[in-house]
């Protein structure tokens, strides 16, 4: 079983840290550091058998490979793998619309 190196866009770092202030205003920091927690678990995870995840409903707007998508909580993670790579391009709550482009 072969180990990709997972790669964090800065795109998909400020969402994640739009989504942590949010869940701390909105309900507590303990609460948002737990759902940090298990996203970096869920980015971590897909060092091993990425593909192993469903294609996302964008994947047709993007046109370098095949995006996919891994949950966590209302939580959407789009990446892409290109060779030994993931590449993690978003991170977007569930209820967002769909991205149109790359």
């Amino acid at each position: 079983m072969s180990k990709y190196t997972v790669i964090v866009s800065s795109a998909a770092r400020e969402e994640v840290a739009e989504a942590c202030a949010y869940i701390a205003d909105e309900s507590s920091p303990t609460a948002a550091l737990h759902w940090l927690e298990g996203l970096e678990a869920v980015i971590a995870s897909l060092g091993e058998m990425p593909e192993r995840l469903p294609v996302a409903r964008e994947d047709p707007y993007f046109p370098h490979g095949t995006l996919r998508r891994a949950l966590h909580f209302r939580h959407r993670v789009l990446f892409t793998v290109e060779q030994s790579a993931v590449y993690v391009l978003h991170v977007r709550h569930g209820m967002r619309d769909e991205l149109t482009s790359p």
